[in-house]
């Protein structure tokens, strides 16, 4: 097994997961998709489960009221703070997921 470049944490420790092998290409991780065809999930697992995979994929906003009360607030892992149902409905219909990733840098994104 080749030995990947660790990552180091301020702690001094490194990540578990040094030892793994690397794939040879993308096309090597591939998987099939996960079915819960049969499988009784927890209210919570389910909700999220309908968010990614009902809601998110297919960008049906007709879930969103469902999932989540008026006035909640979505912080996104791309930058947004978004309040309530109309702006995250703007952002499921926005086509952020088919820009480039804006460039961030460690100085400017401390606190996040």
């Amino acid at each position: 097994m080749k030995r990947n470049p660790g990552v180091t944490f301020a702690s001094g420790t490194e990540s578990a997961f040094i030892n793994m092998e690397r794939p040879a290409s993308l096309a090597t991780m591939q998987e099939p998709a996960l079915s819960f065809e049969g499988v009784t999930l927890s209210p919570q697992k389910e909700t999220v489960r309908i968010f990614y995979k009902d809601m998110w994929d297919h960008a049906d906003k007709s879930l969103i009221p469902k999932i989540f009360h008026d006035g909640f607030t979505f912080r996104g892992s791309l930058g947004p703070t978004l309040v309530g149902h109309d702006q995250f409905a703007g952002y499921v219909d926005c086509d952020w997921r088919y820009r480039p990733l804006p460039h961030r840098h460690p100085s400017t994104d401390r606190g996040r």
